[in-house]
């Protein structure tokens, strides 16, 4: 599912594009609402948090700024399988 969102990030959509859809996503991610294009991004390690009843799921995003200056960041996503499912940038995983 963040595979999902990230494509449609990357295609030039909105994360209100997730919400339309049959089994809609809730992606909470600040560079993505703040305009940032993003370039490219790579999914890693995926791994289940009991304590906080999520899935975890590492990337690294590529992204471009409304500048035009390109940065490379590590992110960890916490997937909430609710409905809607929800996807949040985790700041301090």
């Amino acid at each position: 599912m963040v595979q999902e969102g990230l494509e449609v990030w990357k295609k030039g959509g909105k994360p209100a594009d997730l919400m339309a859809r049959a089994r809609p996503i809730e992606f909470h991610e600040a560079l993505w609402n703040a305009g940032e294009t993003l370039l490219s991004f790579e999914t890693g390690q995926v791994s289940y948090h009991d304590r906080d009843r999520v899935i975890r799921c590492e990337a690294r995003l590529t992204v471009r700024d409304r500048k035009g200056k390109e940065k490379t960041e590590n992110v960890a996503y916490d997937v909430k399988l609710d409905s809607p499912v929800k996807i949040m940038n985790n700041p301090m995983p």
